[in-house]
């Protein structure tokens, strides 16, 4: 068998590809990822599909050693690799490639829109898939989770930024653990531990168990989703989001809190059930991976914790569903109307099935000791008191709304490097600052009126405060000007000490 061969892309031939690694044409010409993925792959503009014949991959290979090598059937050791290109390739052009040794890295990697691993099993053949996002004008999407692939293509280097996906083997895992294992691949390199494989994830989320561990076609509990996050050091953070009926979710606070720790680089577990719209039948439980959204414009609106979030305007968060795909949009219309997804019905209609988050499951570094309701609660105080004073005053036509969001030390000093040098102070470059921050821009409008960084690792009985930055001198005067007047009547003991710390620093820094 040659090493490579080279196909220009179309769905009947990436259909092909599929069936052949899989020896199973019933159990694959139908599958719903195979209509997704073509959609997705023709949407980045792919011509190409190279296959690389013959390729270990380390995941794979490690649920082959802990189960499939067991089997009475032989299934396979290896994998095929799928590669995908921009432009147009031939079997002759790539061949000519290798031999003269004429090719431009930089050309190929121009063109280079990532991989899917295909594993040598009767049905879940979608093994780890890193493809390029859309990079249409269509949409800005943000997806701060993503992280670089380095590739060797027979000696060519090449890299994706992407997410690793792939989709749920019923032996040995369920929807959560390929959620997790999607997770684990930023967390792994953000904070520094192994990434296990789907087998390792079922097996250390099952530990005290009485029942089988594999076959996992049953799913995991969220108990056992945060013992898989603890065998790798992290520190499991739930966010509740459900209200008092299954089908029904705070969609407010399930983007806001989200969007605080995307920002941040941190995949979100999102668990809930999957609702037919029409019928309002709960099709089942489901657990995604979130990585991305799309922040839309329009007014912020205020949540139950207080304060007016910029990120209640996303109107679609970007998520692995291992039932879809890589990036499959959740979509948001108001805050009351179902969270519509990618997945297709049991009739293949789009746009009938809804997701109602129950609750976020956070894998975070555990000196993150600040979550994010503490987080929004901590700034509450001062936002009363900005509000009272925006209208006492008639300081702007409408509220000042924030952004809120965690941020580790050396991303958050790289955004203050690109400071307007009027607001530009070289105490904040040089000046300690925790490994997380939350930090909050206070806008009215489009207009950024400053920065205020208060101290993740802190306790939670602690003032957090740390510092502002004003991008408005005006703005910064009248909060010095404010300070007493807006603590007057009130005890040391009976000020809020957070609110009490801000309106100092704005006195100090505006005297």
């Amino acid at each position: 068998m040659a090493a490579f061969r080279v196909l220009e892309y179309s769905l009947p031939a990436f259909r092909q590809l599929l069936i052949e690694k899989a020896h199973s044409i019933s159990s694959i010409e139908n599958k719903p990822h195979i209509a997704y993925l073509d959609e997705y792959l023709k949407e980045i503009s792919v011509k190409t599909v190279l296959v690389e014949e013959d390729y270990v991959d380390k995941h794979y290979l490690e649920d082959y050693a802990g189960y499939y090598s067991r089997c009475f059937s032989d299934y396979r050791r290896k994998c095929s690799r799928l590669h995908f290109f921009r432009n147009i390739i031939t079997q002759e052009s790539f061949q000519r490639l290798l031999s003269e040794k004429s090719a431009s890295e930089e050309d190929l990697q121009k063109h280079y829109a990532g991989f899917i691993v295909v594993k040598p099993l009767p049905k879940t053949v979608i093994g780890r898939t890193c493809l390029a996002n859309y990079f249409d004008n269509k949409f800005e999407r943000c997806f701060p989770v993503n992280q670089k692939y380095d590739v060797s293509l027979f000696g060519f280097p090449l890299s994706v930024h992407s997410l690793a996906f792939q989709e749920q083997d019923t032996d040995v895992a369920a929807c959560a653990t390929s959620a997790l294992w999607s997770a684990f691949q930023a967390t792994g390199r953000i904070f520094q531990h192994e990434i296990p494989s789907p087998v390792a994830i079922t097996r250390a989320a099952s530990i005290g168990l009485d029942t089988r561990t594999m076959p996992n076609d049953e799913g995991l509990t969220s108990e056992q989703m945060a013992a898989a996050i603890r065998s790798v050091g992290l520190e499991p953070h739930v966010i509740s989001v459900l209200r008092k009926s299954p089908k029904s979710c705070d969609a407010d606070l399930f983007r806001s809190a989200s969007y605080a720790y995307l920002r941040a680089g941190i995949p979100c577990l999102a668990c809930g059930a999957l609702v037919q719209v029409s019928t309002g039948k709960v099709e089942g439980l489901h657990a995604i991976a979130l990585n991305g959204f799309h922040l839309a414009s329009g007014a912020s609106l205020t949540l139950s914790l207080g304060p007016a979030l910029r990120a209640t305007r996303i109107d679609r968060l970007y998520a692995h569903d291992d039932g879809v795909g890589p990036f499959a949009r959740l979509k948001f219309t108001t805050s009351t109307e179902p969270i519509m997804t990618s997945w297709r019905d049991r009739r293949g209609n789009k746009d009938h099935m809804a997701f109602v988050p129950h609750n976020l499951l956070i894998p975070t570094y555990h000196k993150i000791r600040v979550p994010f309701a503490k987080a929004v609660m901590g700034i509450n105080e001062f936002d009363k008191l900005l509000e009272a004073a925006r209208e006492k005053f008639s300081l702007s036509p409408s509220r000042w709304d924030w952004d809120i969001y965690l941020c580790d030390a050396g991303r958050l000093k790289n955004d203050l490097l690109k400071l307007p040098t009027t607001v530009f102070d070289m105490s904040v470059l040089t000046g300690d600052f925790p490994k997380y921050t939350w930090v909050y821009d206070l806008y009215e409008g489009t207009s950024l009126k400053a920065k205020l960084f208060m101290d993740a690792t802190d306790l939670l009985q602690g003032s957090r405060f740390i510092r502002a930055v004003c991008y408005d001198s005006t703005f910064g005067v009248r909060m010095s000007s404010y300070q007493k007047g807006m603590l007057a009547g009130k005890s040391a003991a009976q000020q809020d000490p957070i609110t009490r710390a801000i309106f100092d620093w704005f006195a100090n820094a505006y005297p």
